[in-house]
């Protein structure tokens, strides 16, 4: 962050503090950083807005446009797939539960001449874990409009790694192999639409268990780059 981004993110939370803080005097605001794929137009349009946030019961309805004479409004565009990216502005983003709504002041700019984005979010701080969740998966859906080669690992001392192994290298019992591709490609071909209607995250787990050596993560990383093809 150069002193152009410092410049642009003191502006916009100055006019946060000036313009929409007073606004809840009983309210414990927080203003915070927000991730660049909260202010992403394709992942906003996208955005299932059916499915709560994690387990917070919360769901992100939508967002409506907040006058700030500071931050025009406009989107960039990705001349190669002809879809909206990043957007600027001021936004008011909207969360329901059952019995409760709740609202979220987005601010977002380009900040320097390297398009860097300068966005922030104010909110109630009690409100911090469902907005988590939705960072999470404005992340999450952002990453996969740009989907590389590498597999995530959750949990491992690395954070990813690019599978090389072919399935057809793999050696095991014909019919264990075959139920094992079965089972994950089932997952695909079937389960996902399962946990759709359910309106749950699609999420399948394999447990192999084994002493080093025998050949579990060569397997994952079979089935890893069997999956990516």
């Amino acid at each position: 962050m150069d002193d152009t981004d410092t410049i642009k993110m003191d502006l916009i939370a100055s006019w946060i503090e000036q313009e929409w803080l007073p606004r809840f005097p009983d309210q414990d605001m927080l203003t915070l950083i927000a991730s660049d794929s909260c202010v992403h137009q394709e992942v906003l349009d996208t955005f299932d807005t059916e499915n709560t946030l994690g387990e917070t019961g919360f769901r992100f309805t939508g967002t409506e446009p907040v006058v700030c004479p500071i931050i025009p409004r406009f989107c960039d565009f990705n001349t190669d797939s002809g879809t909206l990216t990043f957007r600027t502005g001021a936004y008011v983003y909207h969360f329901r539960a059952e019995d409760q709504t709740v609202d979220v002041l987005v601010v977002s700019s380009y900040a320097s001449r390297y398009y860097d984005m300068a966005a922030l979010a104010c909110m109630p701080r009690e409100f911090l874990p469902v907005w988590t969740e939705f960072s999470k998966e404005t992340n999450r859906m952002s990453g996969a409009l740009a989907p590389t080669s590498k597999v995530i690992i959750i949990g491992g001392q690395n954070s990813s790694f690019v599978p090389t192994v072919e399935w057809d290298d793999i050696i095991l019992p014909r019919d264990l192999k075959r139920d094992i591709l079965s089972d994950v490609n089932s997952f695909f071909t079937k389960g996902i639409d399962v946990y759709k209607r359910l309106k749950l995250k699609p999420f399948r787990k394999l447990l192999l268990a084994g002493v080093p050596g025998t050949g579990k993560t060569m397997l994952c990383s079979a089935l890893a780059k069997w999956a990516i093809e």
